[in-house]
């Protein structure tokens, strides 16, 4: 799962199908991704809001 950033155990986000129905994860585009992965360090805090 390419820039997968994991934020509650194993539950990630990470770059996937935007069509297709994820496993439990945030699926992505391969930008976007890839944008929010470099801009992390380890150990920052991710919030995710529905």
């Amino acid at each position: 799962m390419p820039y997968s950033v994991f934020f509650s155990g194993g539950i990630a986000y990470h770059q996937g199908s935007l069509s297709e129905q994820s496993h439990g994860c945030i699926h992505l585009s391969r930008s976007a991704a890839k944008e929010f992965f470099a801009a992390l360090d380890r150990g920052d805090a991710v919030q995710v809001v529905s």
